[in-house]
């Protein structure tokens, strides 16, 4: 039997050609009463790290500017949101990056790769030029001086799970995992929390990109998530909004924590 919850879409259409920017016509965001089977549908809890302390991995905190914001999320919001889904019985899959030493921990992670063993995608013969020059943009892009690098490097090797998976949670890692078990349990909706929204819950391996082209459809609860943001987004956060809209107007809903955590416990 399904739940009925709240959920928001972008009315992208009724383009206003009397003004000078024919969006501003848009519908914009509109409520809805979405119907979710709860066989169906699963939480994912995608790459919430605990992240090294600052004074640890300074130079990774000169880079990795949502930190803070994610972290009073895991902190604030997460608990009675993972207590309430659990207790539903509502299916939580954790996506793992594949680097996080912790993972040897968790059954859920062995029972996954036992079933569905990892297989390394194909990637191109890279010319040592292209490798340089692939090395010099991330370095680039990323830090300011060889240490703060070195802080970024070093930081992935101690990058654990603020969330940990329950014993009987899949733990997956690739794309192929995460499709695996949806097809295995009947899953077509997948409603993603973690971080970033526009980053890796839209690009990397178990996001919104790979999973909605196996035909799932990708959801976001929109406060359990933030984004990554550059100097011209932080002040409004639009990074934020154009991660949402990205899930809204490609493949999914926007939920919120409180109206699934009360779908859930009324199941």
């Amino acid at each position: 039997m399904s739940m009925i919850v709240p959920g928001y879409y972008y009315a992208q259409h009724r383009a206003d050609r009397t003004k000078e920017y024919p969006a501003q016509g848009f519908g914009g965001w509109t409520k809805t009463q979405v119907p979710l089977d709860p066989k169906r549908t699963a939480v994912v809890v995608m790459h919430v790290w605990q992240l090294p302390a600052m004074e640890e991995c300074p130079g990774l905190y000169d880079h990795l500017e949502y930190a803070a914001r994610a972290d009073a999320i895991v902190t604030e919001r997460y608990p009675s949101f993972l207590e309430a889904v659990r207790e539903s019985g509502v299916r939580t899959i954790h996506v793992g990056a594949g680097f996080e030493p912790q993972l040897q921990e968790f059954p859920g992670y062995h029972a996954v790769r036992e079933k569905y063993p990892p297989v390394k995608r194909a990637k191109i013969e890279a010319s040592e030029e292209h490798k340089a020059l692939m090395d010099r943009h991330w370095k680039a892009s990323c830090s300011a001086d060889p240490e703060a690098y070195a802080d970024i490097e070093r930081s992935f090797e101690g990058r654990g799970f603020a969330v940990r998976p329950l014993d009987h949670e899949e733990v997956v890692t690739t794309s192929e995992q995460l499709f695996a078990l949806c097809r295995e349990h009947g899953i077509e909706h997948l409603i993603y929390t973690g971080f970033a929204v526009n980053m890796c819950l839209i690009m990397s391996s178990c996001g919104l990109v790979d999973m909605s082209r196996h035909g799932l459809m990708c959801s976001v609860v929109g406060d359990l998530t933030t984004a990554v943001e550059n100097k011209a987004s932080i002040m409004q956060q639009s990074n934020r909004e154009y991660g949402l809209w990205l899930f809204a107007i490609q493949s999914g809903y926007v939920f919120l924590s409180e109206d699934l955590k009360r779908a859930f416990l009324k199941k």
